[in-house]
């Protein structure tokens, strides 16, 4: 509890009042500042100014108790010399200013104390007790005794702590409570490349030899009759590993500040290379230093001898896998469709009942369709799909995702780290196998399949 000590002089000679800067008890006492008279003058003078003193603290003190003791006390005043009760009209250190002090205290804790349910000592309470117990001080002051008076103190209402007035500026009260973990942002993910089967390799450079211009066939000869030939090629073929990387350099104080900062470096650094591997294996065009997509070694659909009336996707599926059948490459098949085409798939309706359809060949989850698996996967555009035997598609990890760290040029007085990560993987098709993979849109294989009406 804030405690204000307020004191009145042993002296009652050394009491200078105070008197409000606007009352004309304040311009009569500076205009008698001036000079001297006669004792006769002195004596009309001091009346006068008495007579305005009680006025001034008439009208500045509102509390009836604060006035009383003031006007008790004044009447011994008479007897100082004139020069005594000028010294009472000070506006800085008078009696008066004092008492008006006490009095703003007196209104603002009693306005305080009056919306505290009566709960706190109301400032009149507090002065009259002190009264009560200092009397015979008091009336020994009043008698011009010198005496030993205790001093006032005064008990401030108590105040509510309330988060306006407890919480300074800035300040971070109440502390938040973080969880443990910063969540990433939604954004695209390696899906195909998890998909893959993925093999590894020590070599720098892969090579593959392949069977090639075959000549000739066997046949049905009599006794003594040339025997047919065959012949046939062999083609090398070498793959170099392509690297991918990414680094980001940070200071030295951001380890410091944020606990798990390199954690989330290095996580960064390995979605964006695999993000950008993952993108590279579906659509890049392919050079020497990057690898070919598998869209790029893909042929579009070309089966003939295929139609039906009214064709759905599904049926535009169903006819890529007999083409791929049809190839003579054996094995499972995998369908890459966007999640939005397999939406519209497992809502399709028959026009006239508006029944789901469900055509024979497609299992009930609408994840088989003759066989092969179908796979909801972003990385395949709307409209489009992939259908093939992924096995072909080839991706050996010469060097797998490793991440460094270190300084470079001046960075090491610069407190400024580097994160380096890299993979070095090969990625290649053999030839041999040309046809192992569709990839085309569904309104081109509709438009082939679909049975023109015949008028």
């Amino acid at each position: 509890m804030k405690r204000e000590y307020i004191s009145f002089c042993g002296n009652q000679k050394k009491f200078v009042p105070f008197v409000s800067k606007r009352h004309p008890a304040i311009r009569h006492a500076r205009f008698a500042e001036g000079g001297g008279g006669s004792d006769k003058d002195d004596e009309e003078a001091k009346k006068q100014l008495l007579v305005e003193v009680r006025a001034a603290a008439k009208a500045e003190l509102k509390n009836d108790a604060l006035y009383k003791e003031f006007e008790t006390m004044s009447e011994a005043w008479k007897k100082f010399p004139v020069e005594n009760v000028r010294s009472l009209c000070d506006d800085k250190t008078g009696v008066i200013a004092r008492f008006a002090a006490i009095d703003a205290k007196m209104i603002e804790l009693e306005t305080r104390a009056a919306g505290s349910n009566g709960r706190e000592l109301t400032l009149r309470g507090q002065i009259e007790k002190w009264q009560k117990d200092n009397k015979e001080s008091l009336d020994g002051i009043r008698n011009k005794k010198k005496m030993n008076l205790e001093a006032l103190e005064i008990r401030v209402a108590n105040v509510p702590m309330l988060p306006a007035n407890t919480y300074t500026a800035g300040s971070v009260i109440p502390v938040p409570f973080y969880e443990s973990t910063i969540n990433d942002p939604v954004r695209p993910q390696p899906t195909f490349w998890d998909m893959l089967t993925k093999g590894s390799t020590d070599q720098p450079a892969y090579g593959w030899v392949n069977k090639t211009n075959v000549q000739g066939a066997a046949g049905f000869v009599g006794p003594g009759v040339l025997k047919p030939a065959i012949s046939f090629q062999l083609d090398t073929n070498i793959s170099n590993y392509k690297k991918i990387a990414a680094t980001d350099k940070v200071a030295v104080e951001l380890l410091w500040d944020v606990k798990g900062m390199e954690t989330l470096i290095k996580d960064e650094i390995r979605y964006q290379i695999l993000i950008k591997l993952n993108s590279a294996l579906v659509t890049n065009v392919g050079s020497a230093t990057e690898p070919t997509g598998i869209t790029n070694l893909s042929v579009a659909y070309t089966q003939t001898g295929i139609s039906t009336s009214n064709p759905t996707y599904m049926d535009a599926l169903r006819a890529a896998i007999a083409q791929l059948r049809n190839g003579n490459i054996q094995g499972d098949i995998t369908i890459l469709i966007n999640p939005v085409d397999s939406a519209n798939m497992d809502m399709a309706k028959a026009t006239d009942s508006g029944v789901y359809m469900l055509p024979s060949f497609v299992s009930a989850d609408g994840k088989s369709i003759s066989g092969a698996r179908v796979i909801e996967d972003p990385s395949i555009p709307v409209g489009f799909f992939l259908a093939g035997f992924l096995r072909y598609y080839r991706v050996l990890i010469f060097k797998p995702l490793f991440i460094t760290f270190g300084w470079e040029n001046d960075d090491f007085t610069k407190n400024l780290i580097t994160y380096l990560g890299e993979m070095a993987i090969h990625q290649f098709f053999n030839d041999a196998y040309t046809g192992a993979f569709v990839y085309d849109s569904f309104a081109n294989v509709l438009a082939a399949i679909e049975t023109p009406v015949i008028p």
